[in-house]
This record gives structure tokens, C-alpha cells and sequence, in this order.
């Protein structure tokens, strides 16, 4: 059974140990082979880290990525841009629908004399609105809205994941 812990070890490899701390991790060595083992594989990894050199990279690196990381942000902006153009479209495309529905719905009313008359108007109207809506609601204005929309999502479901390839595409750059 491993009597020692990697962190006793690593400061065993370093000379972080005092003596008598030094000389009980020699006999534990010495008695067990599992932390025989163990020591000698942090020893190789340790010497492996020792031999790994240092890399030298440009002196502007550090502008050099930064400069990358603010193009990448410059394009995230944009991308939210045309994802609320896009949305905009749909917005203003269905505030029509609606008000042309509204619009028919509306009707044109004439002044009369009696209130009575007025609210049976108003009665009347808003039942020829529901008769409206329910004829503008048929099968095939309902195709033609849905295909509409159907075509918009495909348009903005294209260039949204266009921007998420050449985002993948540029962040690929910096591996």
C-alpha cells in the first residue's frame, strides 16, 4: 500500500524536506515498492518538465492574438446585427399582416343619432369582424402566410449557421 502522497514525493524530488522529514521518506522508499514505483515515475515526469524547452514566440504575439480576438468580436456584433435585421423583417411582415387583418376587420361607420343604434352597429361590426377574420383565416391564406414565414426561417436559419461555420472556421486559426 502507498504509505506516501505525490505531494510528500514532489517535495522529496525538490529538496523541500527537512532531514529527518528526508531521511523517513528513504526508509518508506526503501521498504515499499509501490512508492518506489511511484517515485520513479514522478522522477521521469520530472525530468521529462526539465527537458522540455522554452518557446520563443515573436514579440508581438500578444498584439497579434489580441488583434484576432477583436476581429472575432467585431464579427459576433455583426452577426447579432443581421440576426435583429432579420428579426426586424418578420416583425414589420407580420405588424402588416396584422394590420391589413385590422383593416378589414374595421369597418366604416356613419354617424347616427340613437345610442341604441350605436352599439347594434358596434354589435353588428364586430360579428362581420369575426365572419372577416375567420374568411381571411382560410386554408389557402394560411399556406401562403406559413410558407411566408417557412421561407424567412430558412433564410435566417442558413445564415445563422453560415456564421457559426466561419466562426468554428476562425476560431480553428488560433488552435
Amino acid at each position: 500500500m502507498n504509505k506516501l502522497s505525490d505531494e510528500v514525493l514532489n517535495k522529496y524530488i525538490d529538496g523541500e524536506l527537512d532531514f529527518s522529514a528526508m531521511a523517513e521518506v528513504n526508509q518508506i522508499i526503501n521498504s515499499s515498492i509501490e512508492d518506489k514505483i511511484k517515485l520513479d515515475a514522478l522522477l521521469s515526469i520530472h525530468k521529462e518538465l526539465k527537458d522540455i524547452k522554452e518557446v520563443k514566440v515573436s514579440s508581438d504575439f500578444t498584439s497579434s492574438v489580441m488583434r484576432k480576438l477583436n476581429r472575432s468580436v467585431k464579427f459576433k456584433k455583426a452577426d447579432k446585427r443581421f440576426i435583429a435585421f432579420i428579426s426586424s423583417i418578420f416583425i414589420v411582415i407580420a405588424v402588416g399582416i396584422l394590420g391589413y387583418v385590422i383593416y378589414l376587420m374595421i369597418p366604416q361607420t356613419q354617424a347616427s343619432d340613437s345610442i341604441n343604434q350605436n352599439v347594434n352597429m358596434y354589435v353588428n361590426h364586430f360579428a362581420d369582424m369575426i365572419v372577416s377574420f375567420s374568411n381571411l383565416v382560410n386554408s389557402k391564406n394560411i399556406s401562403i402566410i406559413g410558407s411566408v414565414f417557412s421561407l424567412g426561417l430558412l433564410v435566417s436559419g442558413y445564415f445563422f449557421f453560415e456564421s457559426q461555420r466561419q466562426s468554428k472556421r476562425r476560431m480553428g486559426k488560433f488552435n
